[in-house]
């Protein structure tokens, strides 16, 4: 594939059809480091980014996580785009998200309700954003973006809390506001509009 650069020079990028995330660990640290895709246009210096929809496997190759861009968010929720995958993610914080979350074993939709509940105490839960970073022992890490300019709130939940949400997915699967964002293949709390808790 044939990116130009900001300054006009066109760049080659070797784009696989799907990427297997399991087979690759060192895929999987590019993808967190923020390095995945990434190139130094040799005319002017600047770093490029294409922003392209992806398809990467894993599950042994059965399951294909698709990735859009940030920029076709709103044409993807309404429909306008279509993608065959087992799962989607939108835009690369995601992409990070989802790897870390896959890294650490745990249930993206579990982890979801989690960050719904933490939304829920924020001052404008509309302008954070907020996402899992690792799993520390005995409790689960979410870093927040939004509260401060220029800082990251931390967030640590209990593993336990998670394990009470995982034994509950079933019954919560079906209740509102639940089944509205942890429905696949978009599994995402962005999916609802969230208001402070009084």
């Amino acid at each position: 594939m044939k990116i130009n650069c900001y300054c006009g020079e066109i760049l080659d990028f070797d784009i696989p059809d799907a990427l297997d995330l399991e087979a690759s660990e060192e895929l999987q640290d590019s993808i967190i480091q923020g390095n995945f895709l990434v190139k130094i246009c040799p005319a002017c210096g600047k770093v490029v980014k294409p922003e392209i929809t992806l398809s990467f496997l894993y599950n042994q190759g059965i399951s294909k996580l698709g990735f859009i861009p940030e920029l076709e968010r709103s044409a993807f929720l309404a429909g306008e785009k279509e993608i065959q995958a087992s799962e989607v993610v939108i835009g690369y914080p995601e992409l990070v998200e989802w790897v870390r979350i896959h890294q650490a074993s745990l249930d993206r939709k579990a982890i979801e309700i989690i960050k719904y509940y933490l939304l829920k105490k924020t001052e404008n839960p509309d302008r954070i954003s907020l996402f899992f970073n690792s799993s520390e022992g005995e409790h689960l890490t979410f870093h927040l973006y939004g509260l401060k300019p220029a800082e990251i709130g931390v967030s640590r939940i209990p593993l336990a809390t998670y394990q009470k949400i995982l034994k509950d997915l079933p019954r919560l699967a079906n209740q509102e506001p639940f089944f509205y964002f942890i429905t696949p293949p978009y599994v995402s709390v962005t999916r609802v509009a969230l208001e402070k808790e009084e």
